[in-house]
C-alpha cells in the first residue's frame, strides 16, 4: 500500500460532515490497508464481477446466522477484501471503498451503529462504488452517515451508489406494490422480507429510510438478533460469540 502522503487529494471523495476531521479518516484508512494485507484472496478482482444480480444474491446471506461473516468470505472469492475497523473519534464514518490497489479492492466498514440494516446497506453502497466507479477518477470513497436523515450534500456517484444499494436490497418494483409503502408495520416488513428472502431487520431499515422516519420499526431494528458487532469480537473487544 502507498504511504498516505502519496494519495492525491483530488482522487478522494468525501461524503462527510463538516465536523469531521479528515486526518482521522486518513489514519483510519491506513489501518484498514494494513489489515487488508493479511487477507489472502484466491483471485484478483475482475471488473464486471459485481452487478445488481450479484448484490441481490449476496443479500440473501443476511438471513443466515453468520451472514456478515459469510458475506466477507463470499467477497474474498471474487478478489475483494472486506475489513472491519471501528471509526475514530470526530468522524461519523460508516464505510469506505479503497480502489488504490486494482487487483484487490478494499471495503472498510466501521459498524458505527450495531445494526444489521446499517451493516448491509453500507456494504451494498460500497460494492456499488466498486461496480460503478472502479477505474475512474476517484480512488477512495469515504461515506459518513449512510441511512440517516442528514444534510450532507452528495454528488452523482454517491446518489448512484445509494440507488444501487436500495435496489439490491428492496427493488423499486417490489416497493411500489408493497403494503409497507402505505403502512410501515412490522407485519408488512416481515411479509416483504419473506418475499425477498432477506433479513427482516434489513428490510425494516430500508422502509424507515424510504419513509424518512427513523422512529418506525425500532423494535425489529434494535432487537438483539439484529446486532452485528458480536461477529467481530477482536475488533470490538467483546467475548467471542459462542
Amino acid at each position: 500500500a502507498q504511504p498516505i502522503a502519496l494519495f492525491r487529494k483530488d482522487r478522494i471523495s468525501y461524503r462527510t460532515s463538516s465536523r469531521t476531521h479528515k486526518n482521522a479518516l486518513d489514519a483510519w484508512m491506513v489501518r484498514v490497508l494494513e489489515k487488508s494485507r493479511n487477507i489472502k484472496t484466491p483471485v484478483t478482482y475482475k471488473h464486471g464481477a459485481i452487478d445488481l444480480a450479484f448484490m441481490r444474491n449476496l443479500m440473501k446471506l443476511s438471513v443466515r446466522e453468520d451472514g456478515p461473516l459469510l458475506g466477507r468470505e463470499h467477497l474474498k472469492k471474487i478478489g475483494i477484501k472486506l475489513v472491519i475497523e471501528r471509526h475514530l473519534p470526530k468522524t461519523y464514518l460508516d464505510g469506505a471503498t479503497i480502489l488504490t490497489e486494482k487487483d484487490n479492492p478494499v471495503i472498510g466498514i466501521t459498524i458505527r451503529y450495531d445494526r444489521l440494516d446499517n451493516f448491509w446497506f453500507t456494504l451494498m453502497h460500497e460494492l456499488a462504488h466498486v461496480a460503478r466507479h472502479y477505474g475512474q477518477d476517484i480512488d477512495i470513497f469515504y461515506d459518513e452517515k449512510l441511512l440517516e436523515k442528514d444534510g450532507i450534500e452528495i454528488d452523482a456517484k454517491e446518489r448512484e451508489a445509494d440507488e444501487w444499494a436500495e435496489e439490491s436490497i428492496l427493488p423499486e418494483s417490489k416497493w411500489e406494490i408493497s403494503n409497507a409503502k402505505i403502512t410501515p408495520t412490522a407485519m408488512a416488513a416481515q411479509s416483504l422480507a419473506n418475499e425477498l428472502g432477506i433479513n427482516t431487520a434489513v428490510v425494516a431499515g430500508i422502509i424507515r429510510y424510504k419513509h424518512q422516519n427513523f422512529y418506525y420499526l425500532n423494535k425489529i431494528i434494535n432487537d438483539d438478533s439484529a446486532k452485528v458487532r458480536r461477529y467481530f469480537p477482536d475488533v470490538f473487544k467483546l467475548k467471542a460469540k459462542i
